[in-house]
């Protein structure tokens, strides 16, 4: 089964997350690359990579439909990530990505806040973004 699962532990140590989605609302993988490789001419007129050496970054999309409880996990962990890259802290999430090919294991930080949709007195419908860092 396709599944991302994002922890979180922050300066808090009391502060400590871990959430799995698999009720993904599209058949669209939300995993793909962020396509900041770029190429350029040298004064000899050869082509050389102008970005930054290394494979490039994921990022994911990523819109679920969770149980309210998940729903407030969620949010609880943003709200202490959020507070702990304000206070100047390395603040980064580990994410393992079962939805295509390899498994993948990174770490990552919230490029787009959840948004949260009520579907039902049950359910929520989440949205964010993470990207790899």
């Amino acid at each position: 089964m396709a599944s991302i699962a994002i922890a979180y532990t922050g300066g808090n140590p009391s502060n400590s997350y871990n959430i799995v989605f698999d009720e993904f609302l599209s058949d669209d993988i939300p995993r793909t690359y962020d396509s900041s490789a770029s190429f350029g001419r040298t004064a000899s007129g050869a082509t050389s990579l102008d970005s930054r050496a290394g494979r490039q970054k994921f990022i994911w999309g990523i819109s679920i439909l969770v149980p309210s409880a998940t729903a407030q996990s969620l949010d609880n962990l943003f709200q202490a990530w959020d507070y702990d890259r304000a206070q100047g802290l390395a603040a980064a999430c580990g994410l393992v990505d079962q939805t295509f090919g390899s498994s993948v294991s990174t770490n990552v930080v919230f490029s787009s806040p959840p948004s949260y949709r009520y579907t039902s007195c049950t359910h929520y419908e989440v949205s964010f973004g993470l990207t790899e860092v």
